[in-house]
């Protein structure tokens, strides 16, 4: 798949219970080469609790993730979305 069709993917997270789970979920969309993380809650996690999981290659996604406060508003920008319940 070509980097640029790449650059348009996201995970979206909803309300994780850990920071931690923030963090490796960082981790994993950088090696499979996504390049955006989406959190939908209501506060922001202290960022040393997810930078923790992310490792450093993947910390900077905590840095420039999207925090929205509801699902509708998260998933917007996008045209198609994958998800589970």
């Amino acid at each position: 798949m070509e980097r640029s069709l790449l650059s348009q993917l996201a995970i979206v997270l909803v309300r994780p219970k850990y920071p931690g789970n923030i963090g490796a979920t960082a981790r994993i969309a950088w090696n499979m080469g996504i390049p955006n993380l989406v959190l939908v809650s209501d506060n922001l996690p202290e960022r040393e609790s997810m930078a923790q999981m992310a490792t450093h290659k993947a910390a900077h996604l905590i840095d420039t993730m999207n925090v929205y406060p509801n699902l509708a508003e998260a998933v917007a920008p996008y045209s198609v979305i994958v998800g589970r319940r």
